[in-house]
Order: structure tokens, then C-alpha cells, then sequence
């Protein structure tokens, strides 16, 4: 049997993830972001359930994961941040609590997503411009203060 699973993009298009099931009791389990998700099930089997089961994480899970981690592992912290912004585009909580624990270059490439998604040449007005400053302004004091110049540079040019 085939499961697939279709995750918000945050661009319009979803992202397509395929699970096979086999002829005996598997358990697969993901980490949904926020948005919109949809899912198709396909496929023979003989007898049996489908279950889908969900479990809402609060904000403060994700302190929870970065003190049973430890503070040294900036790789882990920039991979979620980067998987955090590429999955749903917005700036939430749970990347403020990561910048701190993330590295400059981290902190840099999340900024640089979040710019991508949400500035536009010659369609996004001054009041937006300054309202993406605005939500990038607790990064600037984690990214080294060349790419906090450039990522100013680029807003500034609205």
C-alpha cells in the first residue's frame, strides 16, 4: 500500500513524500510544520486499518529538544531553522528560540530564505519592507555583522 503525503510548500505547490507499506504492522512517523497538509492512500491489502494519528507540539518543545541536544550543536540547531523557514516561510517562536543556539552562517541562510520569500522587486511596497526588517530584527545580533549589513542592504533597497 502507498501512502503519500503532500506538505504546504509555502510557494503554492506541494511537496509529495511517499511511504510503502509492506504485508505486516510498520509505523512511520514525521514531523508536520504549519500549514495545510493532505494525504491519499492507494493500494491492495487484505484485511486491516489505516490509522492516522497527530499530536499538536507546543512552542516550548522545541526548548525542550535544545537542552536535551546541548547548546554546542549548532549544526542541528541551523538544520532546523533552515527546515523550519524552507517548509513554511514565515518567521514563529520557534525560530527566535533557535537564533541563540544557531551559527552566524545558520542564522545568515534563514534570513536569506525569509528575504527570498517575502521581498519582491518592484512589487513590495515600503510599509512591507519595513515590516520584514522588523520581524528579521532579533537575527541581526546572531549573524556576523557582514551578512546583518547585507541583509539590511537588501531591505533598505525598498
Amino acid at each position: 500500500m502507498d501512502f503519500f503525503l503532500f506538505s504546504p510548500a509555502g510557494n503554492g505547490l506541494n511537496k509529495e513524500t511517499r511511504f510503502t507499506f509492506g504485508g505486516s504492522n510498520a509505523t512511520k512517523t514525521i514531523e508536520l510544520s504549519a500549514g495545510r497538509w493532505a494525504y491519499n492512500c492507494t493500494g491492495f491489502f487484505d484485511s486491516g486499518d489505516i490509522v492516522i494519528t497527530g499530536a499538536i507540539r507546543d512552542a516550548a518543545s522545541v526548548d525542550t529538544q535544545i537542552s536535551q541536544v546541548g547548546r554546542s550543536d549548532t549544526k542541528k540547531y541551523d538544520a532546523e531553522g533552515i527546515r523550519i523557514m524552507e517548509n513554511s516561510g514565515t518567521w514563529s517562536d520557534s525560530i527566535n528560540r533557535l537564533l541563540p543556539y544557531m551559527s552566524p552562517q545558520g542564522v545568515e541562510r534563514v534570513v536569506n530564505i525569509y528575504l527570498e520569500r517575502h521581498l519582491f522587486p518592484d512589487i513590495t511596497p515600503p510599509e512591507a519592507a519595513r515590516q520584514v526588517a522588523s520581524t528579521i530584527e532579533p537575527a541581526l545580533k546572531h549573524m556576523t555583522k557582514e551578512a546583518g549589513e547585507s541583509a539590511n542592504s537588501k531591505i533598505t533597497a525598498y
